[in-house]
């Protein structure tokens, strides 16, 4: 048996001929390129916050803890869960030392639900109830507000 191949040979077509034109618009086109690769990104990139610190006004625990309460009933009515009112490490230890649930609610004025959710869920009767029936301690806090970063 003759086992013999037979390779055909495409050839390669010649390199693209560069012209004056080509020359010219080569800088321009690298240039949009670039800059549709930036825009495209844009959108996406601002979406995330380079600011690491809390944009308001920092307050002693209690302070920013009755701030929060006082800014939700503000918004949102005063028909709501119960919020405690003290500094979140304050809440922590008094949790730990009674053996009880924590709640920890934390809400951002950038979000598009959070109006949502504060109506629908935080104000809703039935909840409330549930949570006072199982002794559940609520603590609420702002993501603007440094206190809702410890822990």
């Amino acid at each position: 048996m003759n086992d013999e191949f037979t390779v055909a040979l495409t050839p390669r077509p010649p390199p693209p001929k560069l012209s004056f034109w080509t020359l010219l618009r080569s800088p321009f086109a690298t240039v949009h390129r670039i800059l549709t690769f930036i825009t495209t990104l844009l959108p996406f990139l601002s979406r995330f916050s380079l600011r690491s610190t809390p944009r308001r006004r920092q307050l002693p625990p209690q302070d920013t803890a009755s701030r929060f309460v006082r800014e939700f009933e503000e918004r949102y009515g005063s028909e709501h869960i119960k919020f405690e009112e003290r500094g979140y490490a304050d809440v922590t230890k008094h949790v730990k030392e009674n053996l009880l649930f924590l709640v920890v609610i934390l809400v951002s004025e950038d979000h598009d639900d959070t109006p949502g959710f504060c109506k629908d869920v935080l104000c809703d009767d039935a909840l409330r109830e549930w949570m006072q029936s199982n002794e559940c301690i609520v603590w609420g806090g702002n993501v603007a507000d440094a206190e809702a970063h410890t822990g």
